[in-house]
């Protein structure tokens, strides 16, 4: 009876503290090298180093002319991404990653310790 009570208590501790502290976590999407949240947020601390449209050109005037701008989302993250990088090559912001709630908006952070893989 002794070892049956051992041998439950070694294997609920064995389960209860053998689970991997990772559960709930997902994986970051990166796009063109750059991890893009959509209605996420990092673990890792950051700081905000400005907002980003997906707004160009060609939108404002498919919007001016009554034509329906229907982009995919892989295509709204893209310009987002290359407004973000227009901005960052201007000297304007320094940014790790893309905070997006709908694909048309966006938030640029700065993560606040380097990267541990």
């Amino acid at each position: 009876m002794k070892q049956i009570i051992t041998c439950i208590a070694l294997l609920l501790s064995v389960t209860l503290f053998g689970q991997n502290d990772n559960k709930g976590l997902a994986k970051v999407y990166k796009r063109q090298g750059i991890e893009i949240y959509i209605l996420s947020e990092p673990v890792r601390e950051y700081t905000v180093t400005g907002k980003v449209t997906k707004d160009d050109l060609g939108s404002w005037l498919n919007a001016l002319n009554g034509k329906d701008d229907n982009k995919d989302l892989y295509q709204m993250i893209d310009a987002l991404i290359s407004n973000a990088n227009r901005k960052q090559k201007k000297g304007k912001l320094e940014y790790d990653a893309i905070i997006t709630e709908d694909g048309r908006t966006g938030t640029l952070i700065k993560f606040n310790d380097p990267k541990k893989e």
